[in-house]
């Protein structure tokens, strides 16, 4: 099946729409399905073809729906992400939304939810569908993990462990089973949309993940003390992203102000002086569409993120 590619994104000038396009269109963060075979397990990789790329295009020109069904922002990029794909199920014909988030209790416990759940016209099948959406640093040796998240609090390997072995085999407990039935769905297909960014540092030679694509771009990371060496690489313009504008490739919106290369230093000590997390910038074109992403880090991270954290914690 045929994904966006990056010069189809950046034509959508509305970022939700940008961001619904990867996020049912773009490439898999990792082919789960290569990790698994014979689990009987699926990406969910919808096919970009005309039909959509023309929905998507009057969506661009009248976006009102799509933000009128996201409703007030989202504080976390999770749940702006499943907001993005419930109304892309709930709106292409060849599917049908049929529930999200839906717990599953035993007694007193919940055992898990169904991120969404959904009939699929084409198959004529329901489907349980997982969703993820992850940034990963590549830190080799960091606790024998190699990939972790910018907070260092997961990894690519907890969370995959978590995802394949766990969440994605709810639909064989006990008590799931019943709360299928009440929904007359028995047997879903198990799928898994996994979207997300990883980043290495520009000295790291890393090897890619087990089902990542070979292509996959990769943005970078520096800590705070490297800028001054990182800095002169960057185009004329940067930005720097809110935490919701994470998913699609940035493209500059009309009357943003863009920093300097030599404008970032002072942005970061002034982030940091408030918050310990790492802090994404997107470097752009001349013609302000995002060539590449980068992250800063507080020096010695990601042992600087795990002192910072065990200190409030305790």
């Amino acid at each position: 099946m045929s994904s966006i590619r990056t010069e189809q994104l950046v034509q959508f000038r509305h970022r939700a729409v940008r961001d619904l396009a990867w996020a049912c269109f773009g490439p898999p963060l990792i082919t789960t399905g290569q990790l698994v075979a014979g689990d009987h397990l699926v990406d969910c990789l919808p096919s970009f073809d005309a039909a959509r790329q023309d929905w998507l295009l009057a969506l661009d020109a009248q976006p009102q729906p799509l933000m009128d069904h996201l409703g007030d922002p989202a504080r976390r990029l999770g749940l702006y992400f499943e907001r993005l794909w419930h109304f892309f199920l709930r709106e292409d014909p060849h599917t049908e939304l049929l529930a999200h988030n839906l717990p599953v209790r035993d007694g007193g416990r919940t055992l898990g939810e169904f991120d969404c759940l959904y009939h699929c016209h084409r198959r004529q099948q329901d489907v349980h569908l997982e969703l993820a959406i992850k940034f990963y640093l590549y830190a080799p040796g960091h606790r024998a993990h190699c990939w972790l998240g910018p907070n260092s609090r997961d990894s690519l390997e907890q969370k995959l462990e978590h995802l394949l072995l766990r969440q994605t085999r709810l639909s064989s407990q006990p008590a799931a089973v019943s709360v299928l039935a009440e929904r007359n769905i028995t047997d879903p297909i198990r799928e898994i949309a996994l979207r997300g960014y990883l980043f290495r540092h520009p000295d790291q030679t890393a090897q890619l993940p087990a089902g990542a694509a070979s292509d996959i771009p990769i943005g970078s990371w520096v800590a705070v003390s490297e800028l001054g060496g990182f800095l002169p690489r960057l185009p004329a313009d940067c930005l720097k992203l809110t935490r919701l504008r994470w998913l699609s490739p940035s493209r500059r919106e009309e009357h943003e102000p863009t920093l300097l290369p030599d404008d970032i230093p002072a942005a970061v000590a002034a982030h940091f002086a408030e918050d310990d997390h790492p802090l994404l910038f997107a470097a752009l074109s001349s013609e302000g569409v995002e060539q590449h992403r980068f992250f800063v880090v507080p020096d010695h991270w990601p042992e600087a993120a795990d002192t910072v954290r065990g200190s409030k914690q305790g």
